[in-house]
């Protein structure tokens, strides 16, 4: 017979009829409810014997002998210790008093005690023991046939196999296996139980946990395979000499570089080697490669980006299988200028207070006017300024004319030049409002087609754009005492390309505004270097 008593909790959490008597004195009687007795009232639960399945498990329909309506609810759960069942999955139907569990695979072996409450009209019922679930267990164990393993960090294939033995008279009708743990470079096939190491690892020993879904339900075994893997191969690289371990080099991004052939321990590398770049490189790939050996080659004139860049290689064996080696050097590309041996400079220290055409003050430069333009570059030493430069000179009286002039520099290319960089002082004058009158430019090119006939085409690749920071922003023109005086604009690079003859530059000013009003513009001190390969550097 069930135990019957009164939840107080549940008590409180229903609905109280209060009966108030109407008599002269005003007083009033509070209705307590019954404690119903089993005479009252008969309610009868099946117990539940069932195995774990990933379904809902569910009692039978009470037989339920209430006068009257009646609801049910769950009053309390007990279940196994260390069971990992989830109590809000168990749940009552208020009408027919249907018990449920909704398994996701939580639901442990063992017996589950429930609680059940039945209100009325007339009270409570309370059963402690209501219903029993007892959870069978999944009948079946788990077999391996190899239960540790020693393996390379590059080997590949089958570790070891499970399998099951159905102890049930054939209630086991599909298994699928997992690993409760994923470990990268192993998995298990869910239909054949194989433990497969399916990539190259690194030194570990990980254990191996399955779980069984079968039809009846969810059984997991612990630890019941143990991987030992071996020391995963190693690669090293050395310098030129053969001995010394190379750790980086720095070189040109036109230079051309191979190392030694490294020492690969571990494997084999009959499948060959693979050059790792990062993705900054990845534009340049043609120009990396590594032979049978390993040796990393650098193609000559590859245009390496500057920076500093990680380097590795792949490793192949003769089986197929592949190791990454990351990192293995750093590669510095950097420009490095001749500064002791110059390319072009000139300071017009020996300039006359007699304006002098720039092509027969030195071979190298020209002066144009373009575009009908009045005025054209001049050498000239402006005594009262204290200064000798190039000097493009507006009057103050010009109102309309145009004003388009270039001075151009002249360079015979060497085969060894890879870039080339030009620096230069600058310097405006009369008033700071007239710089808006005006646009200064520098720009290059391999041909000075159009500037002879007094035209400047769409071929030359801009260095300075007008509005460029370099440029002096203000007149010095009351200031000005010397060449000391002008603006230092700093080196700007030139890209060249090999094979061509002769590289131009071109300081050009234009009169851009309606405007008018005197103005001198002021070149001096133009120095020009070359950027050439350096030797590979090692470290």
């Amino acid at each position: 017979m069930k135990t019957l008593n009164i939840n107080f909790n549940i008590i409180l959490a229903l609905l109280v009829l209060v009966f108030f008597s109407c008599q002269e004195e005003e007083d009033f009687e509070r209705y307590v409810p019954q404690t119903i007795s089993a005479e009252d009232s008969v309610v009868t639960f099946s117990d539940v014997e069932t195995y774990p399945y990933l379904d809902v498990i569910s009692a039978d329909t009470p037989t339920v002998e209430i006068s009257g309506a009646y609801s049910f609810v769950l009053d309390s759960i007990k279940g196994p210790e260390g069971s990992t069942f989830q109590r809000n999955k168990f749940s009552i139907d208020k009408a027919s008093g249907v018990i449920s569990y909704e398994n996701e695979g939580e639901l442990s072996p063992g017996e589950y005690t429930l609680g059940v409450g039945i209100a009325t009209a007339s009270g409570l019922l309370v059963m402690k023991e209501a219903v029993t679930f007892t959870v069978l267990e999944v009948p079946i164990s788990l077999n391996i046939d190899n239960a540790s393993v020693e393996v390379g960090s590059l080997d590949l294939g089958v570790l070891a196999t499970v399998s099951y033995t159905d102890n049930s008279a054939g209630d086991v009708t599909s298994v699928k296996y997992s690993l409760i743990e994923s470990v990268p470079g192993f998995e298990i096939n869910e239909s054949t139980g194989e433990i497969e190491k399916t990539a190259a690892s690194e030194q570990i020993s990980p254990s191996f946990s399955v779980k069984v879904e079968t039809n009846l339900g969810i059984v997991t075994f612990i630890e019941v395979l143990t991987v030992n893997v071996g020391p995963a191969p190693t690669i090293d690289y050395f310098q030129q000499d053969g001995i010394t371990a190379l750790t980086g080099v720095t070189l040109s991004p036109w230079t051309a570089y191979s190392t030694s052939n490294p020492t690969l321990d571990g494997m084999d590398a009959a499948g060959g080697y693979e050059v790792i770049l990062p993705a900054e490189l990845s534009a340049f790939s043609g120009s990396f490669s590594s032979d049978a050996n390993g040796s990393v080659s650098i193609a000559a004139d590859a245009g390496l980006p500057l920076g500093v860049h990680t380097i590795g290689v792949i490793a192949t064996n003769a089986s197929g299988v592949s190791k990454d080696f990351e990192g293995v050097f750093n590669l510095t590309v950097e420009t490095r200028w001749d500064t002791e041996n110059p390319v072009f400079t000139e300071n017009f220290d020996a300039a006359t207070s007699t304006p002098t055409a720039p092509e027969a003050f030195n071979a190298n430069l020209t002066g144009y006017a373009l575009n009908a333009s009045v005025q054209n570059m001049n050498v000239f030493e402006n005594t009262s300024k204290g200064v000798k430069t190039v000097r493009l000179n507006q009057p103050g009286g010009d109102v309309d004319n145009p004003i388009d002039a270039v001075l151009e520099l002249n360079l015979t290319m060497q085969s060894t030049w890879k870039k080339l960089r030009v620096s230069f002082n600058d310097g405006f004058g009369f008033a700071d409002n007239r710089l808006g009158w005006y646009q200064r430019t520098l720009a290059s090119s391999h041909s000075n087609t159009g500037l002879a006939t007094g035209t400047y085409d769409a071929h030359w690749q801009e260095i300075m754009a007008f509005d460029n920071a370099g440029w002096s922003g203000s007149s010095i023109w009351s200031t000005l005492t010397s060449d000391a005086d002008l603006n230092p604009v700093p080196f700007q690079e030139v890209e060249v390309t090999p094979g061509e003859s002769n590289i131009y530059i071109a300081w050009r000013v234009v009169k851009s505004g309606a405007a008018t009003g005197g103005a001198q513009f002021l070149i001096d001190e133009i120095r020009v270097e070359a950027s050439v390969p350096f030797a590979a550097e090692e470290e």
